[in-house]
């Protein structure tokens, strides 16, 4: 029973040795993938101001109801679907592919699950800004920067367990 209990000791130690590799390689990969994303994002939201700029000379285009439809907001939107598609491309066959190799997967509730963890990073994002700028007053640049890295490992963590989980037999292609 303890000879048991040490091979199975042995074995897990064996197991996370060899995983801290991919896993750092993993990260490091998905970090490189969000920047990109970040540039990507920013590249948009600048080219769509400009454009909306040409078409209309104010900043609000449209209300639905009470809300207020801005340049800025269109942009966004705009910019958070690219680059949504463009993360989870480059993820999937660069980041996560090793995971993946010889099984295949529904893409489809991949992509339905890296949106949720996305928003969840978006989430985490937000609320960090709103304490570091708003209630800490700390500097907005200083702010979304550490907003942006702590959504990045909040993204990577639930990406590595639940969207490119190739072990949930829920994630199998059908």
């Amino acid at each position: 029973m303890i000879n048991k209990m040490n091979e199975m000791e042995n074995d897990y130690k064996k197991e996370k040795k060899s995983l801290n590799p991919q896993i750092k390689r993993r990260f490091i990969r998905f970090s490189i993938v969000s920047l990109g994303g970040l540039a990507i994002n920013e590249l948009i939201i600048f080219i769509m101001l400009k454009i909306l700029n040409q078409i209309a000379e104010e900043d609000l285009l449209f209300t639905i109801g009470k809300i207020k439809i801005e340049k800025i907001i269109i942009s966004t939107f705009l910019a958070i679907i690219i680059v949504t598609i463009y993360n989870f491309v480059l993820n999937k066959i660069w980041t996560f592919k090793e995971k993946e190799e010889g099984i295949e997967v529904n893409v489809f509730t991949q992509f339905i699950k890296f949106s949720i963890v996305g928003a969840s990073g978006t989430l985490v994002n937000l609320g960090v800004v709103y304490l570091l700028a708003t209630i800490m007053n700390i500097n907005e640049y200083v702010s979304t920067s550490i907003a942006f890295i702590l959504s990045v490992i909040n993204n990577y963590i639930f990406n590595e367990i639940w969207t490119f989980n190739v072990k949930n037999k829920n994630m199998r292609k059908i």
